[in-house]
This record gives structure tokens, sequence and C-alpha cells, in this order.
């Protein structure tokens, strides 16, 4: 199973529930026989379970939904097209082209007896066909054929390269300039532009030391010579050598102390209040992230001189982070860039952030490559893993963290909050997140610089996935699978200044 190719997964209910099979299902199984009969390879569930069986059925699903190239969603109602798993199909096939994972990946929808504007919204954003109009499975063939069709010759044309034409025979013709050539007996000189006779210093002038060589130079290389400004320039010298010696002289005479330290009630400069501008979003302590009483000792007795202000980006142990939050002498700092990739869980069942294998690595593995003095300045946190907020689904026990992700709610509070997660006005579920003015702070680049999507802790639709940050910033309160291994790791941490 986990070999095979499919060109095209079908999404469909198959019966109500009290047991009856649905039109859906037939409609389906009409549009299956179909493209087989065209040649086509088709995950048709009521058919490949037959075969493969069912005792893994989640997982047999999800690998089919990452082998095939084309997902047809079939309804007869929207209700049919927002239960539970049909809507989940579908839905994690659309994340996986939004996130450029299926970069040539087609989603249609296949509907019957139902206006095409009371499709679901995600949905209605894809090409859709009637299947009452003659020639709807035939539309949906050829589409798919074409498409397969370009996609082969565009693999074919970056492979094939033409052996008759040299590279060279398409480069245009550029008339280069005449160059002239000196004759043989050309000497060059290594000044063009004779010198004037009085820019050398007078013969008693004293060679300069290594560290007068650019002033030297200043004065060999002038148009004209002079003595007065090395006059001038010794005098001082000698003034401030004076000044010096008579200060001394003094202060020694007086018994006086003169201390190079600040007086001791005024701050200084490293305990001054930062001066850098209020970020758009709050800056009031999140009560999700709350300090846990077992912290390191206090900055104040550590580290006093440290000092770093919100929206400023800081280098800690090998990585620059941006800085969040400061509250007395500790700092919220977020990761700038992506630093790795993978799943939010190993494996394929309901999860919540306390028992996912990525809290498990950030809070091990990568908490452990820090060097000791380090992983002294990282202070365990308290963590409230919150319900989603539009679709209810648990988000598991309180947690004690070194290193954590953001939730949605911390994301809007340090990213920038347009308001749009506390609206929950959403009927139907239609809208599954979203973007706002703050969409470009969220976006987030791995080492190599390319936008990528990054994880949340929090839960998403279901208890199976995760909510997370797509490439351009949208906002996907609905969430992707956790056990997609493309998802960006953007730890955030409390840190002892």
């Amino acid at each position: 199973m986990t070999e095979n190719k499919y060109d095209v997964f079908i999404c469909f209910k198959h019966s109500t529930e009290d047991g009856q099979i649905t039109e859906d299902s037939l409609l389906a199984e009409q549009l299956y026989d179909y493209l087989k009969g065209r040649g086509f390879s088709v995950f048709f569930s009521n058919r490949e379970l037959e075969f493969l069986g069912v005792s893994q059925y989640n997982d047999i699903i999800n690998k089919a939904l990452e082998a095939s190239r084309f997902l047809i969603a079939v309804g007869c109602s929207r209700r049919h097209l927002e239960s539970k798993w049909v809507q989940y199909e579908w839905s994690s096939f659309q994340n996986e082209i939004r996130s450029d994972t299926k970069q040539n990946g087609e989603l249609y929808v296949l509907y019957k007896g139902m206006n095409p504007k009371d499709l679901p919204y995600a949905l209605r954003q894809h090409q859709a066909f009637n299947a009452a109009e003659d020639g709807a499975f035939q539309k949906i063939g050829n589409y798919i054929e074409n498409a397969l069709k370009r996609r082969r010759a565009s693999v074919e044309a970056n492979i094939a390269a033409p052996e008759s034409a040299p590279i060279i025979a398409t480069l245009p013709q550029i008339q280069l300039p005449t160059v002239k050539v000196p004759p043989p007996d050309y000497v060059p000189q290594q000044d063009i532009a004779p010198k004037p006779a009085n820019v050398l210093p007078p013969p008693d002038y004293p060679s300069p030391t290594s560290s007068d060589v650019p002033i030297a130079q200043m004065l060999a290389k002038g148009n004209f010579l002079m003595p007065a400004v090395a006059v001038a320039l010794a005098a001082c010298i000698v003034i401030a050598i004076t000044l010096a010696l008579i200060l001394r002289t003094g202060s020694e005479q007086d018994g006086s102390n003169v201390s190079m330290q600040p007086d001791a009630t005024a701050p200084t400069s490293a305990l001054s209040p930062s001066l850098s501008p209020t970020p758009p979003h709050s800056t009031v302590p999140s009560p999700s992230l709350t300090p846990s009483s077992s912290l390191p000792p206090s900055p104040s007795q550590t580290s006093s001189a440290r000092t770093v202000g919100v929206g400023e980006t800081m280098p800690f142990a090998g990585y620059n982070w941006i800085v969040l939050e400061v509250i007395d002498g500790m700092a919220l700092l977020l990761s700038e860039i992506i630093i790795d990739e993978m799943a939010y869980h190993d494996n394929w069942e309901e999860i919540t952030w306390e028992h996912s294998s990525l809290r498990q690595w950030l809070n091990g593995d990568y908490y452990n490559s820090f060097a000791a003095e380090d992983r002294d300045r990282i202070a365990e946190t308290g963590i409230t893993n919150a319900d989603n907020p539009w679709f209810g689904t648990p988000g598991g026990n309180l947690t004690t963290d070194r290193i954590f992700l953001l939730s949605l709610e911390e994301v809007v509070r340090y990213l920038g909050d347009s308001g749009q997660l506390g609206n929950q006005d959403h009927p139907d579920n239609e809208q599954w997140g979203f973007q706002d003015s703050f969409s470009s702070a969220r976006v987030a680049r791995d080492a190599a610089g390319a936008d990528s999507w990054w994880w949340l802790r929090s839960p998403g639709y279901y208890s199976v996935g995760a909510a997370y940050v797509d490439h351009d910033g949208y906002l996907h309160i609905n969430g992707y699978s956790a056990i997609n291994d493309s998802g960006g790791v953007r730890p955030a941490l409390w840190l002892n200044l």
C-alpha cells in the first residue's frame, strides 16, 4: 500500500447515522468506475479497503491522501461534505496544497442536488462540477488527464536537453570593444601624475611610527606641505600632558580621591529601561506563561548587566531570538527562524501537547544540546494548554516546560492581534482560519531563507492535529495532521537575563 501512487483520491460520506448507504457513496462509485475505465489509478475506500483490510483504517487513509495527486470531494449535501471524516480528508489535502507540500496537487468538487453557493466556503475556492449536467465525469477526466500531461511535459523538459543545439549557439552575439595592446618597449609607471616638488617632509622631520603611518601618508600625498599642522599637533600633545600632570599633582596635594565610577545614586546605562518602540501587540504578561516557582536564582543576583527590549533580536546559544516580553529580569524569546522540520507527533492518534513527541524532543534532545551554562539560564515554565478557541477541541493538562511552542492566543498577543481570533461568528465552520494585517509578522523562514509553515501547540479541529501558521502568515485554527513531518519547529522559552 505504501508503495502505491494514486492519481486520484475520492472523498465522500459512505453511510448515514442509521447505517444507510448515502447517495454520495453511489455517485462516488460511478465516478470511480469511470476514472478506472480511463486508466487512472484511483483510491476509493469502498473498493481498496476490501483488499487492504481495515485493521489500520486511519493509517491507510492518510497514506493514500499523501500518495495522491488529485482529490475529488463528492457530496450531495453540505452536511455530508462537512461530516467529520469527509471534512478531515479534503481539508488535510487542501492544507497540503497551501503549504506547497503538494506543489502540483489539485482539488475538485463533484456535487449533486445542491446549489454550488451552498458548498462549504473552503471548497468554493476550487473547481466544481455538477453531476446532473451531461459530461460531468468526462470533464473531470479531461482535467486530470491534461494536468498529468502538463506535469510530464514539464519534467521531461527539465530533464532532456537538446543535443543538436549547443547552448552557446543560443547566446546573443555581443560586440566586444577593441582593446589597445601597448608596444613591446612599454614600461608601466608607478604613478601617472607627477608629484609636486614640495610634498615631502623636511629632512629633519621624524620618521613616523606604525601608528602614525596614515597621517604620514596623508602628508606625503597632499598637494602642499603644511608644517604648521605638525607643529599644532605637537603643541596640543604637550598641552594635554601638562594639564594631566597639573590635575594629578593637585589631587595628590588635596588628598582627594578622583573616582572613575559614576554616582552610586544614578542608574547605570546597563540598568536603564529599554527605549525600543512599543510593538503592535500587547505586552501584558500571559497567564498561561507564568514562570514556575522552580526558576533558577533571580536575574538580579546572576546577571544584572544584561538588558533587552521587546521587539529586539538577541543572540543566545548559537541562535537568534526575538524578544516578545520582558518581566522581572526574564525575557520570553521566540526563535527567529525555523530550526527544524518534524511531525507534531509520531503516531496517528488523538494527542495533546502534553504527550506529543515534539514536546518530548524540545525538552529532551534539543534542550540537552545547549551548553550547561545556557541550560541553567532557561527557566522552567508553567504552561496552560487551552482548548481550541473556535472548535473547542481539548487542549489537555497543564505542563511544565523549559522549551515550548506558542499557542494560538500567544501568537496574536505577541505578533499582532486584529481581533479575529476572538470572533467566533463563522456559521457552519465555513472559516478555518484567517489572514489579517499582521500576517507578515507571522511569516517565518528556514535556515535557507525560504518561507515555511510552523507548528503551534494548540489543538486543531480534531485531536489528531495541531494548529499552525502557514508560509504566508495565514493562521490555521483548524490545524494540520499531527503526523505531517514537514512542519516547522520554532521554539520559545523564558530566559533569565
